[in-house]
């Protein structure tokens, strides 16, 4: 319940900022990267971290939070590597979330969007990581998209609405 509780507050800090937030995605994935780093999963991968000095359409601590999300998820299932792309698309962002790890079936897509959805029930966590980060993302405009996948590989990629720009197109 506590955690329901912040996240909605986090939610209603987030919607509460004004237009004009701007924050540089390659930057924020690697402080997150840095940080996940030193724990106990990250430690054990390769984290790489790509792509131009872009401004994106969002608040540092919003991006912050939709991919602190995605890279633990990431850190989670990832065999030896997690690589970050920021990438321009059109007028707007992909920010890219690569891992190595088993990858998800295209059916199972709708669920793991789905807030509370886990198909991993072996493990500790609350299934509201990719419902958070999707959430985040729409909140500015933007959308959280997943694949595609090849086998023995995961991508997760926020679309945002580069600085200066409308919504992203989803």
């Amino acid at each position: 319940m506590r955690r329901h509780v912040e996240r909605e507050l986090a939610r209603a800090r987030r919607l509460g900022r004004g237009a004009g937030e701007r924050a540089a995605p390659r930057r924020v994935a690697e402080q997150v990267a840095g940080v996940l780093g030193r724990t106990a999963a990250g430690a054990r991968l390769r984290w790489e971290v790509a792509g131009p000095p872009a401004l994106a359409a969002i608040h540092a601590d919003d991006l912050a939070e939709a991919l602190g999300a995605l890279l633990e998820n990431a850190a989670r299932f990832a065999r030896t590597r997690v690589r970050v792309e920021v990438r321009e698309e059109g007028e707007a962002l992909l920010v890219a979330v690569v891992d190595d790890g088993p990858g998800l079936a295209a059916s199972d897509h709708a669920e793991a969007l789905r807030r509370g959805g886990r198909l991993d029930e072996a493990g500790s966590g609350s299934g509201l990581g990719l419902a958070i980060a999707r959430e985040v993302a729409e909140e500015v405009g933007g959308a959280l998209r997943l694949g595609p996948t090849a086998p023995g590989a995961m991508t997760v990629s926020l679309l945002l609405p580069a600085a200066g720009q409308g919504p992203a197109a989803p």
